[in-house]
């Protein structure tokens, strides 16, 4: 009787397991061509240069001001991930 009943949960996690596989690959499916793959685009606007010319001296000036050496590296290890930020969420606004 134990054996059966072990077998029946082992089941439904399996079950379970399998569903919520299939659901995150359908999930990074729907990433990969939505965000990371998109449609060819008919003009070209480069981004990235016109933000880094933009934001890399406003940056480095703002973060003179810190007078802690660790603590104006920190901010400025930060620019990067912010100017990919800036690039994806401009991207997102002029495409729409």
């Amino acid at each position: 009787m134990r054996l059966s009943t072990f077998g029946l949960r082992t089941h439904k996690l399996e079950v379970r397991a399998i569903g919520t596989l299939i659901e995150f690959v359908a999930g990074l499916g729907l990433v990969l061509r939505t965000i990371l793959l998109p449609r060819p685009t008919v003009r070209a606007l480069p981004l990235s240069p016109l933000l880094g010319r933009l934001f890399v001296p406003l940056w480095f000036k703002a973060t003179e001001r810190i007078k802690s050496t660790r603590l104006r590296q920190t901010a400025r290890a930060s620019l990067a991930p912010l100017l990919i930020l800036l690039a994806l969420l401009f991207w997102v606004a002029l495409d729409l």
